[in-house]
């Protein structure tokens, strides 16, 4: 679809707002490119970013003429015109409406409630695991501490060391799960036994340079149903969804009846058979 700004004689001068692009009697404004750009936009990106899309205006404007010069009007034409612009007013509409009317509010019960109606459609397709993951270098001066607060679940210690140079530390809530695919690329596949994993031990892996930490909380195998808090931002997504669908479907009755009690609405019963 082509954009063509057309301003006439009582509007913003041509002075304040010049053309940047003219195809006959169709002009394109800097207003127009303004609204491309970004703020912060580096000098040559704004250059680039305008002069992209000149030509593709340019090009959308001669092949506008050139299929008027060719395809005579007709009603199918027109009725497709009208079609579309109802569509964009309608969903213009809605989503004016949408942003007025809807709560994006999401309680604990509503996840509940989408969750045993669609958990069927969540299957893993892997496993996912929570619990407690660490990679400490041995070189590390305080090994000896990380290890000790390790073994009593001190995670605020745990996390202190974390943070120094070398060290990388997965320590998930209860409740929090990472992808076994995740956990591969943090530690090596070769540590991640599904044997050991599905024990739920908590255990100590090295190599030559690291030391490896795993402790296991709990584990959802490949093709099992997915938990609640997996998937809570999927089911979010899902009960906005039905909420954008019942606000539509709510006015849409409302103007209907509307119509009918001032006979707006009028259906013919002469139609053929």
């Amino acid at each position: 679809m082509s954009v063509v700004s057309c301003k006439n004689s009582t509007s913003v001068s041509e002075t304040e707002d010049p053309i940047v692009a003219r195809v006959s009697d169709n002009k394109l404004f800097q207003s127009d490119l303004a609204k491309l750009l970004s703020p912060g936009q580096s000098s040559s990106d704004s250059i680039a970013i305008s002069n992209a899309y000149i030509e593709k205006w340019i090009r959308e404007q001669l092949w506008s003429k050139q299929a008027e010069k060719n395809i005579k009007a007709s009603d199918e034409i027109d009725q497709l015109v009208d079609s579309y612009r109802s569509s964009l007013l309608t969903i213009a509409y809605e989503n004016q409406l949408i942003e007025a009317s809807l709560d994006s509010t999401v309680s604990e019960l509503d996840y509940q409630q989408v969750y045993e109606e669609y958990k069927s459609q969540f299957v893993l397709d892997e496993m996912i695991l929570n619990g407690w993951f660490a990679k400490i270098p041995k070189s590390m001066t305080k090994q000896k501490d990380f290890f000790s607060s390790w073994k009593k679940n001190d995670k605020l210690a745990c996390e202190k060391i974390c943070q120094l140079k070398g060290a990388e530390c997965i320590l998930l809530d209860e409740g929090s799960w990472i992808k076994r695919s995740n956990l591969n690329r943090f530690i090596d596949d070769t540590y991640i036994r599904t044997s050991e994993v599905k024990s739920l031990n908590n255990y100590r892996k090295s190599d030559k340079t690291f030391n490896y930490y795993l402790k296991y909380r709990a584990f959802e195998d490949k093709n099992e149903l997915s938990p609640l808090e997996f998937i809570k931002e999927e089911l979010k997504r899902v009960v906005i969804h039905e909420r954008k669908g019942k606000i539509i479907r709510d006015l849409t009755e409302d103007l209907y009846e509307e119509g009918i009690q001032s006979n707006q609405i009028q259906v013919f019963n002469n139609r053929k058979q």
